[in-house]
């Protein structure tokens, strides 16, 4: 099926919930891409720098899997 369109665009619904309700850093951009959406995690496409940008700016090793991205994020699995 075929997403719907307006004015000609095609609409697409962020099919990920957030990940924290009560966020205090808003990060703009994060609608997922395709292959994020495809993976079902924010950032989630492993050619995507924010994960490594994030890292470095903490001074911390890049992480690798997922899992980690998710522990990351929210603290838990």
């Amino acid at each position: 099926m075929k997403a719907p369109t307006i004015r000609g665009r095609e609409h697409i619904v962020n099919p990920l919930p957030p990940i924290i309700d009560r966020a205090h850093v808003l990060l703009l951009g994060s609608m997922p891409s395709p292959k994020s959406r495809e993976i079902g995690f924010y950032f989630g496409n492993p050619q995507n720098r924010f994960w490594r940008v994030m890292a470095g700016l903490w001074g911390e090793k890049p992480l690798d899997s997922s899992e980690e991205k998710y522990v990351s994020a929210i603290g838990t699995m």
